[in-house]
């Protein structure tokens, strides 16, 4: 039977001036392989359900590749882009390695989902943003605030006025405006006894970014200081001079 996956690490966020390409490789006894996009908002796909964990499992390019897409990636539409792409002829061992140049239109920023047909029904599904916004989001120690920087990624220039949205769990949870530094606080949030996943949305005209991640990191009983010694050797003569070094 044909296999199909996504190999490897990818780049999952290009600029608009770039052109996305994804690693694909396995057993397909063809030519080529049939690509299709849909392209949405980071936003209306990440507000409501687990579309950002979701995301996540097309990650686990290590595992089986997913031949249907998570219920909160559902397609919508028909696909705004179709492409027969060819591969590269496979090894000795029948196996073939590609990179896709996906048929992403020119300048046009957002999410794109993607799905990579082979022959006899072999599928795999990944995703890539399209953005120049770079988002930091980082909560200093002692301050239960959230503090997001937005940024253009081509030129590192921040962006003043950009809307920084936080979802918890798919849902709303406080907004602000970025400062002429590229800087916005957001207001603290009651702990949470079991983990949460906080996704930071930042919007500078057309374009769209978003940033996420678990925040077991955030909870109170994780801030804690640790400190880390090490000295320059392990075994000392009298008279010598010890030097350590600590990382807090």
């Amino acid at each position: 039977l044909p296999i199909l996956n996504v190999v490897g690490s990818r780049q999952a966020v290009w600029s608009r001036n770039e052109t996305p390409r994804l690693p694909v490789g396995g057993f397909a006894d063809t030519k080529t392989l049939r690509v299709s996009l849909w392209r949405t908002r980071p936003g209306d796909l990440l507000r409501g359900g687990d579309a950002f964990g979701a995301l996540g499992q097309l990650d686990r390019t290590w595992e089986k590749a997913p031949t249907t897409l998570p219920a909160p990636l559902a397609l919508r539409g028909a696909p705004i882009a179709q492409a027969d792409l060819p591969v590269d002829a496979p090894d000795r061992e029948g196996v073939h390695n590609t990179r896709l140049t996906l048929p992403v239109p020119q300048g046009k920023p957002g999410l794109y989902l993607v799905r990579i047909d082979g022959p006899r029904k072999s599928r795999v599904f990944s995703w890539v943003l399209v953005t120049d916004i770079a988002v930091v989001a980082k909560r200093p120690e002692g301050d239960a605030r959230v503090l997001v920087y937005a940024v253009d990624q081509n030129t590192g220039r921040p962006l003043p006025g950009a809307r920084i949205e936080r979802l918890r769990d798919g849902r709303p949870a406080g907004s602000a405006t970025a400062d002429a530094h590229g800087l916005a606080w957001l207001p603290p949030l009651p702990a949470s006894a079991k983990e949460r996943t906080d996704v930071f949305l930042a919007t500078h005209g057309d374009d769209q970014a978003a940033m996420g991640d678990s925040l077991w990191a955030f909870q109170p009983e994780s801030r804690r200081t640790v400190v880390h010694l090490h000295t320059d050797r392990t075994i000392y003569r009298p008279g010598h001079t010890i030097r350590y070094k600590g990382v807090v």
